[in-house]
């Protein structure tokens, strides 16, 4: 099973509306987890490309779910102890090498002892071995393979990347909640504990970047080239753990939207770097940074009606009246200005309210994937049963590019 990961980010990118309970009631939460381990989305060389390379590298592009249903990076023990790979020239002889781990852009690689021969027709294996993770549970395995043809060119430099050229800061909106006990009808369809119905009652600003740069059209292809986007403390920090990995069917202007908690205050400083398909990167290290002070507000959304149907108290307008309240829901009352403008500074939390998440990934878990949370997560979230279904529908064999 091989899934284009630009595909797969496109799917996710049209999920980034705002998502609230009232929006849909007759479809059931799938409440189960995403299927944990390996999933591969993509080889490179592709299959049937018969002018590949002769470097010698078979790229993966993996994400691993963790037990929590999260994106992560697994230990190398588990590396060494489900991943294996094969490379074979002719179909049957095999070709020596080593298996690298790249995490920063989610890239397992074959690297071969000695370039490829020019011409020759190869077979690239790799067997994810999810059953050896928890052997009491059942895991789904995933085999992917290509078979290509090498051409005469060898890819001698990394990535000519020309950086991050620009940062600006505006806002997303993010829903405060109201919650009521459910019907029992209603709660029938979910799955977690408590029940609830919830409504939005108002709305809270956070922070959004909008990162400008140019995706590039390398040697083999833009398809070639990952886009490793870091947060940074400020213009002088070291990049830590990345934030996204974007890929790009193209080269051209590209912007790409990071949803921000409540209450980040910056500064907020960035980086983009480009890896290529053979562990290579980019030398640019060019910072952007912005302040508080250079978000441009954006104009406040319009709260619906309160909409108590599914309250077990009764289906009248009134019904749900005793539920709690946005301070019990954990929201703040006082959001934006009087006449409903979003205002330039972002919402900050009370004391005791926790925040909403970051959102500056995908895959996101979502605890225990469904029931109303409180307060309402920024819109940029989408629960993982929403995120698998479209995996589900947009899940392709790949063929190779002539």
């Amino acid at each position: 099973m091989v899934l284009n990961r630009h595909v797969l980010r496109s799917a996710v990118a049209l999920a980034t509306t705002l998502i609230v309970s009232a929006a849909s009631v007759a479809a059931a939460q799938d409440c189960a987890l995403p299927s944990q381990g390996w999933h591969l989305l993509e080889l490179l060389p592709a299959d049937g490309d018969e002018a590949a390379p002769i470097n010698g590298v078979i790229t993966a592009r993996v994400v691993f779910v963790d037990a929590a249903g999260e994106s992560s990076w697994p230990e190398p023990g588990i590396i060494e102890r489900s991943v294996s790979v094969r490379l074979s020239r002719d179909g049957d002889e095999v070709v020596e090498g080593e298996l690298v781990a790249d995490p920063a852009a989610g890239e397992l690689r074959f690297v071969a002892g000695r370039p490829l021969a020019e011409g020759i027709t190869y077979t690239f294996r790799i067997d994810l071995d999810n059953a050896s993770l928890e052997p009491e549970r059942e895991f789904v395995d995933e085999v992917g393979e290509v078979v290509f043809t090498t051409g005469a060119n060898f890819d001698e430099a990394p990535p000519a990347f020309s950086g991050l050229q620009d940062v600006r800061m505006t806002q997303h909106a993010v829903a405060v909640e109201d919650c009521c006990e459910a019907t029992q009808a209603y709660c029938e369809t979910q799955c977690g504990s408590p029940c609830d119905w919830c409504w939005p009652v108002d709305f809270a600003y956070a922070p959004a970047a909008e990162l400008t740069f140019r995706s590039l059209d390398d040697e083999f292809g833009p398809q070639t080239v990952s886009y490793v986007v870091y947060r940074l403390d400020d213009e002088f920090a070291e990049a830590g753990e990345p934030l996204e990995v974007l890929r790009f069917g193209e080269a051209g202007a590209q912007t790409h939207r990071l949803l921000l908690t409540r209450g980040d205050e910056g500064p907020y400083c960035f980086v983009v770097q480009a890896h290529d398909a053979f562990g290579r990167k980019d030398a640019n290290d060019s910072v952007v940074c912005r302040s508080i002070e250079d978000i441009v507000p954006i104009e406040a959304q319009e709260v619906p009606e309160p909409d108590r149907s599914l309250c077990a108290e009764g289906e009248g307008p009134d019904a749900g009246m005793d539920a709690g309240s946005v301070d019990d829901a954990g929201g703040s009352e006082d959001v934006g200005d009087e006449d409903g403008g979003a205002g330039v500074v972002p919402d900050l939390p009370d004391e005791n309210e926790e925040e909403a998440p970051q959102i500056v990934s995908a895959p996101v878990g979502d605890g225990d994937g469904c029931g109303c949370q409180t307060p309402a997560k920024p819109t940029g979230e989408m629960p993982w049963a929403l995120l698998m279904a479209m995996v589900g529908v947009l899940v392709i064999g790949r063929r190779g590019r002539d």
